[in-house]
């Protein structure tokens, strides 16, 4: 029996540590982030509107929508990958179907359109790629410049007019490149009458969200070229020499030299391919839209580059995700979706793409050397000596942080702050739409009782109010911050001996730890509780954070209990004016 209980006993163990290993090392992955926004955009869509989410023409509709996005971000992550950038795919996007456009218009045969059109953009993006090789230009201001050439030049080509193609001008060629086909669909041998079989519209139903039968019968072509460009890019960059090539080159362009490799032919070549992408794409969305104006193609370059990177492309080259670059356009694209079936998406379209762009870039400079051990260093160990004891920490462990970690610690506070109150501002919505989905009348009833009494929560018809109050909340608690270390080194230098300004930074960043509770009042105040009971719960807040920054003033500056208390008194009087200064302004 106890040979028995120990065989399983260290199984069991074996087990967990291959499942945490594993579960490691899914997380290690870069492609993890843009997996967890993914999910929960798609949790954000069913809570927003479930009905028409969840219906196979609107996802669909998503994925034809990141398509494009897509199809340039494969070529886009192998050029970034090497190395480089290539911010004029956007206006590529609109010449080169621009170009398909009046050429097809004006009779030109469209196989011919195709092949002239795609030789011309692998010829441009050779040009480029000697330009950032040859001439030692940085891709990014030979990109800028050639943005700007060709938007100009497409503005020309169209005479400052959208053109029409109709679907007779066409032709099955181009159509296959990005038409929508019928269903029910007919699929015939090649050359031939013969029908081999017939792919039916798809009818359904989910119960407890739709309440008739869904029907979807239309399916757009560039979806299949989506998966068929995934599958070549992923061969080429993890199966082929040439991706041997392209992230040696990324990584380290100095030592591939050594192996014999050109980086310079690297580089063209990616150039190339994704011009060549490009153009495939650009073409596609003409034989979908069926038509091209003047601003065919504007902003795509910015959305690409936020589906790469969030998609686990690094920015300073060598490594890259194809698969990454695919969910980065669906996070996109999805958010897009939600947006618009909430009803704001016009409004918000550019604010979401700023928003994804800061994030994408902010996490590959995080993934850099981001890892779990540095956020523990950062802020979770910490916060755990801070709770153990701040006179201990402050006397004993402060003094080994710098002002870089400490200030990373502020950042990562106030982010779990406003994080706190955007979750409680949100929750009795999302409440009372699990309650719809369960039909759970209980959920229903707890969902509206709070979404009508939180008088901070701001509905569907004015949805912008929620965002500027947790930008503002955001850039006030680090107003907050900045204005207790300009009290404090003011102050202490007159009440007493205060150390350097790393020293007081480290002193303040710490201080501020209990900030995360200021969403406590926040949410009292919200749920339309009696103003005596959210002053009180400000108050305690407060009162929490000055005796924080009383003890990092006594044990790590080093100042007598008076000095420290005046010092933190003349912080909170900062705190006050500046309250009230922009209290009267707002009011």
């Amino acid at each position: 029996m106890t040979d028995g209980c120990y065989t399983l006993s260290t199984e069991s163990a074996s087990t967990a540590r291959r499942i945490s290993e594993a579960t490691a090392s899914i997380l290690e992955r870069r492609e993890s982030s843009v997996f967890v926004a993914l999910v929960a955009m798609l949790i954000l869509g069913i809570v927003v509107n479930a009905e028409n989410f969840l219906t196979l023409n609107n996802l669909v509709r998503v994925l034809r929508g990141a398509a494009v996005v897509a199809m340039i971000g494969y070529g886009m992550s192998l050029l970034m990958i090497a190395g480089e950038f290539d911010l004029s795919v956007g206006s590529l996007v609109g010449i080169t179907a621009g170009l398909g456009a009046v050429r097809i218009s004006g009779g030109s045969s469209p196989v011919f359109t195709i092949v002239l059109t795609l030789t011309l953009a692998i010829l441009y993006g050779v040009s480029q790629g000697f330009l950032v090789t040859k001439f030692g230009l940085p891709s990014l201001i030979v990109t800028i410049g050639t943005l700007t050439l060709l938007r100009g030049a497409h503005f020309l080509l169209l005479g400052g007019q959208a053109v029409t193609v109709s679907s007779a001008e066409v032709g099955p060629l181009l159509k296959a490149m990005g038409g929508t086909y019928s269903l029910p669909l007919p699929v015939v041998i090649p050359f031939t009458d013969t029908t081999l079989f017939s792919i039916p519209a798809i009818r359904y139903s989910i119960p407890g969200v739709h309440e008739g039968t869904q029907v979807f019968q239309s399916f757009p072509a560039q979806i299949v070229w989506v998966f068929v460009f995934l599958v070549i890019f992923h061969h080429i960059l993890f199966r082929t020499t040439f991706g041997q090539h392209v992230r040696a080159t990324g990584d380290n362009i100095t030592s591939v030299e050594t192996t014999g490799v050109d980086p310079d032919r690297v580089k063209i070549a990616c150039f190339a391919i994704v011009a060549a992408v490009t153009a495939f794409a650009g073409l596609s969305q003409l034989a979908y839209i069926g038509s091209v104006s003047p601003g065919t193609g504007d902003g795509q370059a910015l959305i690409v580059i936020a589906a790469v990177v969030l998609g686990g492309t690094r920015l300073t080259g060598g490594d890259g995700s194809m698969t990454g670059v695919l969910m980065g356009a669906l996070v996109l694209g999805l958010a897009q979706n939600v947006l618009t079936l909430g009803g704001f998406g016009p409004r918000f379209s550019r604010l979401i793409t700023g928003l994804f762009i800061i994030v994408a870039i902010g996490l590959d400079t995080v993934f850099t050397g981001f890892s779990r051990d540095l956020l523990a260093e950062w802020y979770t160990e910490p916060l755990g000596g801070i709770l153990r004891g701040p006179r201990a920490f402050f006397a004993e462990r402060a003094s080994d942080k710098s002002a870089d970690q400490a200030l990373a610690f502020l950042f990562v506070s106030v982010l779990v702050t406003t994080a706190i109150v955007a979750i409680g501002m949100f929750l009795p919505a999302i409440v009372g739409a699990v309650g719809e989905f369960l039909d759970n009348p209980s959920f229903q009833e707890l969902g509206t009782t709070f979404t009508d009494r939180f008088s901070i929560y701001i509905a569907e018809a004015n949805i912008e109010g929620v965002v500027m109050l947790l930008l503002q909340l955001y850039l006030v608690v680090l107003l907050f911050g900045v204005l207790a270390l300009v009290a404090i080194r003011v102050a202490g230098s007159r009440v007493g001996r205060l150390g350097t300004l790393d020293d007081t930074i480290v002193v303040v960043s710490y201080g501020l730890a209990p900030l995360p509770l200021l969403a406590v009042p926040l949410l009292l105040l919200g749920f339309g509780f009696i103003t005596v009971l959210v002053f009180g719960a400000l108050a305690v807040v407060l009162l929490v954070v000055g005796w924080m920054l009383v003890q990092g003033l006594v044990n790590s500056q080093h100042l007598s209990r008076r000095d420290a208390v005046l010092t933190v008194a003349a912080t909170f009087v900062a705190w006050l004016v500046v309250s009230l200064y922009f209290g009267s302004n707002l009011v």
